[in-house]
């Protein structure tokens, strides 16, 4: 949430509010996917919980298509969908 309070480093080439909700918005969609992740796969969790596992397991599957479409549509057509991990950093 850094990028939002404290704006985008110049590398990231985002410069208007739109580009930087997209760009939260992937980030957070997959920190979702993350944390879903951990319950859905867990074997005690899924064993004890069924309707819970599958809910999750549908916003599992919810999260990843949107944050892959953010990924798709907005980051990689730019270019810098990999510029976290330039040298120059």
């Amino acid at each position: 949430m850094r990028y939002v309070w404290e704006g985008m480093p110049p590398d990231y080439n985002r410069i208007n509010t739109l580009d930087i909700v997209w760009f939260v918005s992937h980030i957070i969609t997959g920190t979702l996917i993350v944390a879903l992740a951990t319950l859905q796969f867990n074997k005690n969790f899924r064993n004890r919980n069924i309707a819970t596992h599958r809910l999750f397991g549908k916003l599992y599957v919810f999260y990843s298509i949107i944050s892959v479409l953010i990924l798709w549509f907005d980051i990689i057509p730019r270019g810098d969908a990999c510029c976290a991990v330039l040298p120059k950093q």
